[in-house]
């Protein structure tokens, strides 16, 4: 056997080995900095990529809005200037500066514990009716796999800075939503999160690990929540402020923030 197949060989061991590692846990920390309030303005940094805003561009990242007739599209500035008494919004899911649906809606939904009806009322899990607003941003991938740059590289292991694995990195999408509780106790609770995607594999399209992922929440009264992980391929931060029971207390403000990194890309988006 030929030194160069050892080699080889040696390099996908090892490849193996490291993949059967436990993945690096995911850190959370409370920052107790409330960021200072202002009129919704996103915040948008691209390094490799490029920002997705029509839905037949998005393709398979986009669900047909035939499937979900009942969600409002509205901008912010019009949807605020509509419901500034957030107690009297009608009950609904309003996507904020978008022009379509993120493939992901049934797990956001699931995860904020709430349901959406035909009648395009949205109730939390206690039955009530709620509003929620959902922002989403989807991202193209466009600079290369920097491991495959140059063809003396071809069959080494990819570097910690370029392992999005299994898959390359295609897309990557985040989204933020909150939501508001106005009935015998009330609370906000806002959540942001990110997910990273490979290319379409046998008619589906799979997550794919990235180097880094970083997600942020905070609602007005409580602490930032700031969630962060390497090698992930999703993630998700979550912040809950209560404002109490029998009497007319009421709290707003809310923020997000994402980013992600792998290799050459990098991609943040604040509001």
């Amino acid at each position: 056997m030929s030194i160069h197949r050892l080699s080889l060989l040696s390099l996908l061991a090892a490849a193996s080995l490291a993949a059967q590692q436990p993945k690096p846990p995911i850190k959370e920390t409370a920052v107790p900095i409330n960021p200072v309030l202002k009129t919704i303005q996103h915040k948008i940094s691209i390094v490799g990529g490029t920002e997705i805003t029509a839905p037949e561009r998005a393709i398979d990242l986009a669900a047909p809005r035939a499937k979900f007739p009942q969600v409002h599209f509205a901008a912010s500035r019009a949807f605020f200037a509509a419901n500034k008494d957030r107690s009297k919004t009608p009950s609904g899911l309003y996507i904020l500066d978008a022009n379509f649906i993120p493939t992901q809606l049934p797990e956001i939904l699931a995860q904020a514990h709430v349901t959406l009806h035909p009648d395009g009322s949205l109730t939390n899990a206690q039955g009530g009716k709620i509003a929620m607003v959902l922002w989403q941003k989807l991202v193209q991938v466009t600079t290369p796999r920097a491991s495959l740059s140059r063809p003396d590289e071809r069959w080494s292991l990819l570097p910690s800075a370029h392992a999005a694995s299994p898959y390359p990195l295609s897309y990557v999408s985040a989204w933020s939503y909150w939501y508001a509780d106005n009935g015998f106790c009330r609370s906000v609770t806002a959540t942001t999160g990110a997910d990273a995607w490979g290319p379409v594999q046998n008619g589906s399209r799979p997550h794919t690990f990235i180097q880094y992922i970083e997600t942020r929440a905070w609602s007005s009264g409580t602490n930032t929540v700031d969630r962060t992980c390497r090698n992930c391929d999703t993630l998700t931060a979550s912040a809950d402020a209560s404002y109490g029971c029998f009497w007319p207390a009421y709290g707003f403000g809310v923020d997000g923030y994402a980013d992600l990194k792998d290799g050459g890309f990098s991609w943040s988006w604040s509001w």
